[in-house]
């Protein structure tokens, strides 16, 4: 092989590195989908297994006023450690109430992006990022 085709190899090779570890495009998101922090594609209905959790009791700014559930089993699968998404429906659940119900995982970035407050009046708020959170279905058992 010539020096030429090891050059273009390399260059080549090292395109693709670098494409990997940058952004995807919103194509690719489309087709190749997100799993979440349950270990399902994101949209994906599933039935989990939780407690309905005071966003006030987890002490932070963005948790009050909210509710979240604590996660243990995902379908037949006990989770390693339980996750905790917050609950885009509240109707159904009372905090303290142990249930499974029905229901996906979906998200969206939000926050605030860099340069932000260059535009408008800066507020308080966390940094732009990508958020998980469970919408209920129906519950299954109280």
């Amino acid at each position: 092989m010539s020096a030429n085709w090891i050059l273009i190899a390399a260059l080549v090779g090292a395109a693709s590195m670098a494409r990997a570890d940058g952004p995807i495009t919103v194509t690719e998101l489309r087709a190749r989908g997100v799993l979440g922090e349950l270990g399902e594609p994101l949209g994906k209905i599933v039935v989990v297994t939780a407690v309905v959790v005071d966003g006030n009791s987890l002490r932070t700014k963005e948790a009050s006023g909210a509710l979240y559930l604590r996660i243990t089993r995902v379908g037949e699968r006990t989770l390693a450690s339980p996750a905790l998404l917050s609950v885009a429906d509240r109707s159904q659940l009372k905090p303290g109430q142990t249930l499974r119900c029905a229901g996906y995982e979906t998200g969206g970035f939000s926050g605030i992006v860099p340069h932000e407050f260059e535009y408008i009046e800066a507020y308080a708020a966390y940094g732009y990022t990508f958020k998980t959170h469970w919408v209920v279905l129906k519950v299954v058992e109280p």
